[in-house]
């Protein structure tokens, strides 16, 4: 039975591993939810098992991992939001469930074929992830933005992690392939995908990416041995020039119109370098000058010592724009070049980490739990960008989860990279060490790229990286002292332990199980439908998963809705029930105060509903939007007063839309014309300024109400704005431009007239 489950995990496992990319690259948690579910049952299933039959003290160092989802669970009692909070928790139960099973699979393997069959899935996966983007960019397949702009991003629709996880599948076949005695199957399967690992790279346009990759490669030099160290160069320049080769093929291609730009080049230059490199191989396992010499002790930093001179070399021959730089197509020159202290996207992240660092100082020891930063930033910010991710992995750990999260982070990652780098120590099979030592550079890819950008939001990021821990690290961690395993105090520890780990990822198991049937649900709801069925349907969402304020907000509308149809109170108190549960979920969000807002007006709860808007304001004041809402909102109560005879509520509203238009002048329009990353969009919408105008005619101001309402275009209102204009020339005494006006539009709209009529009792306070 043992057997039969240890297989079924393994498949199972290694189904996920290859598919899950296709998923988004798991970036957005409604495609993890059924992924999260079935790895918490694999689990749990596989956990009873060892409880049951062999309780063995080589099961328990491995679950250190599930300390980083605990760090994740304690910031849940500050989370900014408890649905991004529970999300994270989902996720790193998923990412820890999936390193142990494979790990414990290990250990259960006798045969010790396992790791072979961890690393032919990776490379399998490695390959669908680049093929299927070059033939994205054909056109054979269809995936949503797999490309955006001129740049490739395959299934993660994001070009820099799209060429973080390339990078990393190309340096550890590149490592593999230094390998002694490799099968000629192993050798074909390891090189297939060298060139469109190269052309993903390179199409990618990923900078953080290029400037890494030869970090990540030279350590991977490092590690090896002389002979390795021959194979290692040869392949990475036959395998680089040859993606160079296809890259300026595409990139010239594009540029004629051609439907399958470097179709031909890429399998040519594909079957070109695996020919070569079975042909290299057959050469240097024989013994020859090349394999003799690098057996030397000096060779071995011989030629990391040429490689930093060709570094440095190569460094200053793109920065001076000499031959190197010159074979670049124009549009990799423009990336390349950008590379400096003043590149926009630079400015713009140091910004963002700025910010960052003044938000942890308000939660330094457990953080504000995941997705704390896009809920919490625009109140912090002092530049008007916008940016949903941080751009840094370990920042976004440090806020989410606090200092004790982000330093259990690193001990949690420096014990399991440590036992890798013991058992390369250890091993005394040279080409096993070979292959433990690939695991090195590919992790330091991705861990190194994790510090400028977002990678570590990607769920296959992290399924990659465990993968990698997976196969390097030692099934068993020996420690001094250690008790043997049928001692029974010993079992009862290893029990004790295995429970509440698996308590741990049952009860969350269980809550993303009614993540993810509540997102099933909702899914029902898309399209026309009646009120009452999109009540039911929303109730039992709300019931599954009463954390996510979108669900919450959707049934008080409909609450909502239904009051103002039929005018029950009982409608509106239970709208405002869950406008409630709303902001006690997230209090701090200025999204979810402004959409809280917009239902009391639905209510006709004026009030409230600028009390609400106000809220968002102070919490995004950068938000164009919220201030065009408050401000045409505020200034149409006014007139709808002041024509009631309500003048002090009139005048009270009037003053309070114009003070939120006189902030944006001085807060926001000084920004306009700069060049910020990111920047969000700072204009007023046209409209706006009608009722702009509309709060200074109130008011009596009419210089600036006219100067104001000229400007208005929106077909919607200009000939209210028109209308304005009359009263307000009539008003100054320019009598011909207000009869001017007056009978062009009594030509096109007989109302006309009556219009004017109105707008003269807005005015309240008089010049």
């Amino acid at each position: 039975m043992g057997r039969v489950l240890s297989l079924i995990s393994v498949c199972v496992l290694c189904v996920l591993f290859i598919y899950t990319p296709y998923l988004r690259g798991l970036f957005f948690d409604t495609d993890f939810y059924l992924i999260e579910v079935i790895l918490a049952v694999l689990f749990i299933v596989n956990a009873v098992r060892i409880f049951i039959k062999k309780p063995q003290q080589a099961m328990l160092p491995y679950l250190v991992v599930f300390l980083i989802p605990l760090t994740y669970l304690l910031s849940l009692t500050n989370a900014a939001t408890p649905s991004g909070a529970f999300d994270n928790i989902f996720r790193w139960l998923a990412y820890s469930s999936m390193f142990v099973m494979l790990v414990w699979t290990k250990q259960a393997d006798e045969s010790k074929k396992l790791e072979q069959v961890f690393s032919i899935v990776f490379q399998l996966s490695g390959i669908w992830i680049s093929f299927f983007a070059i033939f994205g960019m054909w056109g054979w397949v269809e995936f949503k933005d797999l490309m955006l702009a001129e740049r490739l991003t395959g299934t993660f629709q994001y070009a820099n992690t799209f060429a973080t996880v390339i990078c990393a599948f190309w340096l550890y076949a590149l490592v593999v392939l230094t390998k002694k005695n490799l099968p000629i199957w192993s050798t074909i399967l390891y090189s297939l995908p060298l060139v469109a690992y190269g052309v993903g790279l390179l199409h990618s346009y990923s900078r953080g990416s290029l400037l890494v990759f030869p970090l990540a490669w030279f350590i991977g030099l490092l590690l090896l041995k002389g002979k390795e160290q021959i194979t290692y160069i040869i392949y990475s320049a036959l395998s680089g020039a040859a993606s160079f080769i296809v890259f300026r093929q595409i990139t010239m291609q594009v540029g004629q119109g051609s439907v399958n730009p470097g179709m031909l080049s890429f399998f040519v230059s594909t079957f070109v370098v695996l020919m070569l490199i079975l042909l290299i191989r057959a050469v240097l396992d024989r013994k020859s000058f090349f394999t003799s010499f690098g057996d030397k002790k000096f060779a071995r930093f011989l030629f990391p010592g040429a490689i930093i001179i060709i570094g440095v070399l190569l460094v200053l021959d793109i920065k001076s724009g000499g031959l190197v730089y010159q074979q670049l197509p124009s549009s990799l020159q423009d990336r390349v070049s950008d590379i400096n202290r003043e590149t926009a996207s630079l400015l713009g992240r140091t910004n963002v980490y700025q910010d960052a660092f003044k938000l942890s100082s308000e939660a330094p020891l457990l953080g504000v739990g995941g997705e704390g930063w896009k809920i919490l930033y625009p109140r912090h910010q002092e530049l008007p960008y916008f940016n949903n991710e941080i751009h840094n992995g370990y920042l976004e750990v440090l806020l989410s989860t606090g200092w004790l999260g982000l330093i259990i982070f690193f001990l949690v990652f420096a014990f399991l990279v440590y036992q890798v780098s013991l058992r390369i120590y250890k091993e005394n099979e040279k080409e096993e060490q070979v292959l433990t030592i690939a695991v090195l550079p590919a992790l330091a890819m991705i861990f190194m790229h994790g510090f400028i950008d977002f990678d570590f939001s990607y769920g296959t990021v992290w399924f990659v990286a465990f993968w990698l821990l997976a196969i390097g690290v030692p099934s068993v961690v020996s420690f001094s002292g250690e008790q043997s395993s049928n001692n029974f105090s010993s079992k009862v520890v290893v029990r004790l332990i295995l429970s509440f780990t698996a308590a741990f990822v049952l009860v969350f198991g269980f809550y993303s199980l009614r993540f993810y049937l509540a997102q099933d649900t909702v899914a029902d709801t898309q399209g026309e439908m009646l009120v009452d069925e999109a009540e039911s349907i929303l109730e039992k969402t709300v019931a599954l998963n009463p954390y996510q304020t979108d669900y919450q907000l959707n049934l008080a509308n409909v609450y909502a809705t239904k009051f103002r149809n039929e005018g029950n109170e009982e409608w509106k108190l239970k709208s405002i029930e869950r406008l409630h549960v709303t902001e006690a979920l997230e209090p701090q969000n200025a999204k979810v105060l402004f959409y809280v807002g917009n239902v009391y007006v639905t209510l006709n709860d004026w009030e409230k509903a600028i009390q609400y808007y106000e809220s968002a304001v102070e919490r995004d004041p950068f938000n164009v939007e919220y201030i065009e809402r408050i401000i045409t909102l505020e200034s149409q109560l006014a007139a709808d007063f002041a024509k009631l005879n309500d003048n002090e509520k009139a005048l009270m509203l009037a003053k309070k839309s114009l003070s939120y238009y006189e902030s944006y002048l001085t807060k926001i329009e000084k920004f306009k014309m700069k060049d910020i990353p990111d920047k969000r969009p700072l204009e007023l919408a046209n409209s706006t300024y009608f009722f702009i105008g509309q709060s200074y005619m109130i008011l009596g101001h009419y210089p600036q109400g006219i100067e104001i309402l000229k400007t208005v275009s929106d077909p919607k209102l200009t000939v209210d704005a028109q209308a304005l204009l009359v009263v307000a020339y009539e008003a100054t005494r320019q009598n011909e431009k207000a009869t001017t006006i007056t009978k062009a539009l009594m030509m096109q709209r007989a109302d006309f007239a009556q219009r004017v009529v109105e707008y003269r009792g807005i005015v309240v306070q008089q010049p």
